[in-house]
């Protein structure tokens, strides 16, 4: 639960949802995950706060979002130019 939570957040992070930011961080903070590792969830790669599990859960959230802007962007494009 804590891992999909960590990466909903960093989901939440890089869609720039306010409303999802603060619902994952505070069910993280309920759950009782420091406030530093909420902080340090953009370097999830260098920070020491995140084991290997952590950060396997990260990386396979980078090959799996299919909801970030840059898609959401390019999905968009590929309808116009379809027309």
């Amino acid at each position: 639960m804590l891992l999909l939570e960590l990466v909903y957040l960093r989901i939440s992070e890089i869609n720039g949802c306010a409303f999802c930011l603060g619902k994952h961080s505070q069910t993280l903070r309920e759950c009782e995950v420091q406030q530093e590792k909420l902080d340090c969830l953009a370097g999830w790669r260098i920070s020491e706060l995140f084991n290997d599990r952590e950060r396997a859960g990260m990386a396979w959230h980078g090959m799996a979002d299919t909801h970030s802007p840059t898609s959401a962007k390019m999905a968009r494009q590929t309808s116009y130019m379809s027309r």
